[in-house]
């Protein structure tokens, strides 16, 4: 069946930092700015239309700001602000003594109570370190929020979806450049460009991995592999309500089989994302989208991928909704002759819609339309191997999510999350015999219905010991084929596009589903224990457990990393063991460590207890 395009959605996309900005004590002299313009006489102008004389121009780098009066605590300054939002919304506060020193005074970051409001702190050097050439250092303190979603670490729901709504457009576009498990530096290497500030930034990350046994001892296969990863950024704004964002990835790869000592390089250039969004439209509550971007939830549950797609943003104080639709245009990277085959002529109709029920809840909906209108090969054709498309896949996915946490007595949170999802749909299924190295038969042609369903539900008890430690409990399900010999298979398949990626209150995400096994959410039921703890403030240890049972025993495990498939005679596929380790105590340096180790089940026959092994160690350093 065909799907006609045009989706309705979203994803709660929410501010990327808070600040506190001083106490009553605080001897600061504090200015609210009204305006920052790139012509001198546009903030002539809007000054003269202030007519007060509690307000300047101050001019610094291309910049020309509008500050009014002058407080000596950030506590009197935050009460002004009630008197200048009705007639400036944009209106944040700025510690206008260290104004004229650093020149732009920072990136506006939103303040949690303030609707409209942004606050800086800059901290002053001490005195008579005026002749060092050092500027005076811009300290901002961010709070736990993604830009897809909310980390209920610290915030509430309700004040950070309202602040997001209240950023403009340029704002907004600073948040979408970032995935919901990235981090950017506070502060990145800019440089003006037609009166405006080019940002250049990224990522340059070096991963060694080890795999042992990933075929159960049963064949040569251990591998070593080292990735050296470099991700560039450029960010412009065209104006306070529109910009642009490319981001370039270099991949340069070894691979080492250590049984056979056979090696293999591979390196490439790919497109990440290259997208303009315009926002700020009717009232600021609409934005629009354009070119390759990141379609990301916050658990990756639904999708965690680049697309080129047109998409709509739409923001309330309660409610985020986003409309897309996206069809790959261009090959993605320069090893590829063109667009993947499987890719090609596949229309997806993109929609998510998140509202906030209370400053600790909050609800989603999601909905996925799959149209495949690439051509399917009859049976007998010779075609090359390069463009082979083994599934032709027609389909819907509909799902809803709530999660949030529970409050409790000495800094006790219970975290939680629900996710259903619904999928149908029609599949061909194109199966290839070798010709050649060059070319493949159409050996035959398939189809059949789809049907499935999935649930994921879980929690983590974050208690008030020390390192805040915490016990996480989940169990995910996705429906099997309880009869794979008729013309439906009711096996639940998750989007393709998802990545299964989030965190138990550590530091950084991994797979939840296992890092070394890494299955589908399909024909399984995976029970998952955690235990972790943050043994420095941005350092965190986890270890998790997974337990995997097949509903129908069947011969694979849809998007298993094994190199070997199940007998399909037993439905105890095995259990894993993860240990990971993150240290992000620096700005811009991350330390990731992963060790995995997956011990075989009764599915796999006389080697139930052999054992896989993977670890994994990360560098990365964000510039």
């Amino acid at each position: 069946m065909k799907y006609p395009a045009l989706l309705a959605a979203t994803f709660l996309a929410l501010p990327v930092y808070a600040i506190a900005a001083g106490s009553a004590g605080d001897s600061r002299c504090w200015s609210i700015q009204l305006g920052a313009f790139s012509e001198i006489a546009n903030a002539t102008q809007r000054l003269d239309s202030l007519g007060s004389a509690q307000c300047r121009v101050v001019s610094a780098t291309g910049r020309h700001r509008v500050l009014c009066e002058c407080f000596d605590s950030h506590d009197l300054a935050s009460q002004s602000i009630a008197r200048w939002q009705v007639s400036d919304p944009g209106a944040f506060v700025i510690d206008a003594a260290a104004f004229d020193r650093v020149g732009n005074g920072g990136i506006p970051f939103p303040v949690s109570g303030h609707r409209n409001m942004t606050v800086a702190r800059i901290d002053l050097p001490q005195p008579g370190l005026d002749a060092q050439p050092d500027p005076p250092r811009i300290d901002v303190a961010s709070a736990a929020i993604n830009p897809r979603g909310i980390d209920y670490l610290d915030r509430d729901a309700a004040a950070a979806q309202s602040e997001f709504s209240d950023l403009t457009g340029v704002e907004k576009a600073k948040v979408l450049r970032q995935r919901p498990y990235e981090r950017i530096p506070q502060t990145e290497f800019s440089i003006e460009l037609f009166g405006r500030l080019l940002t250049l930034g990224g990522e340059l990350s070096l991963e060694t991995e080890a795999r042992r046994d990933y075929a159960l001892a049963t064949e040569p296969d251990d591998l070593d592999r080292n990735t050296l990863e470099l991700e560039l950024e450029f960010f412009y704004p065209f104006s306070d309500y529109s910009a642009a964002f490319v981001e370039l990835e270099g991949v340069h790869r070894t691979d080492r089989e250590t049984e056979t000592d056979e090696d293999e390089t591979e390196s490439d250039w790919s497109r990440d994302e290259m997208w303009y969004y315009s926002g700020g439209w009717f009232e600021d509550s609409f934005g629009i989208q354009i070119g390759r971007q990141n379609f990301a939830d916050e658990r990756t549950w639904w999708w965690d991928r680049n697309l080129d797609a047109v998409r709509l943003h739409y923001d309330t104080a309660t409610l985020h909704l986003e409309v897309a639709i996206a069809r790959e245009l261009a090959r993605v990277s320069t090893n590829q002759d063109g667009i993947d085959p499987e890719e090609d002529k596949l229309l997806r109709l993109i929609s998510t819609a998140t509202w906030v029920r209370d400053k600790d809840h909050l609800g989603s909906i999601f909905l996925l339309l799959q149209s495949d209108g690439s051509n399917t090969e009859t049976a007998g054709t010779i075609v090359r191997r390069e463009s082979r498309d083994k599934v032709d896949l027609d389909a819907i996915w509909i799902g809803a999510r709530r999660q949030g946490k529970y409050r409790f007595e000495n800094s006790a949170r219970l975290y939680y999350w629900i996710d259903l999802g619904l999928v149908a749909g029609t599949e061909k299924i194109i199966d290839y015999d070798a010709v050649d190295p060059r070319f493949s038969l159409v050996d035959s042609v398939s189809e059949r219905d789809l049907r499935g369903a999935a649930l994921d539900l879980g929690g983590t008890w974050r208690t008030g010991l020390a390192g805040g430690m915490t016990f996480s409990l989940a169990y995910a399900v996705g429906s099997g084929d309880s009869n794979p010999g008729d013309d439906t298979d009711t096996a639940y398949r998750q989007s393709g596009l998802n990545r299964n990626d989030d965190k138990f209150r550590g530091v950084n995400d991994f797979h939840y589903y296992g890092d070394l096994l890494r299955p589908e959410l399909s024909n399984i039921a995976i029970t998952t224990l955690g235990w972790g703890f943050h043994f420095f403030p941005e350092s965190s240890f986890d270890l998790v457990f997974h337990s995997y049972r097949q509903l129908e025993a069947a011969d694979e495990i849809r998007g298993s990393r094994l190199d070997i498939d199940p007998l399909g005679n037993s439905r105890q596929i095995g259990a894993e063991l993860d240990l990971i380790v993150g240290i992000e105590e620096w700005k811009q340096l991350e330390i990731d460590l992963v060790l995995s180790r997956f011990r075989a089940g009764r599915a796999f026959g006389n080697l139930d207890g052999e054992v896989a092994s993977r670890l994994s160690f990360e560098l990365t350093y964000n510039f």
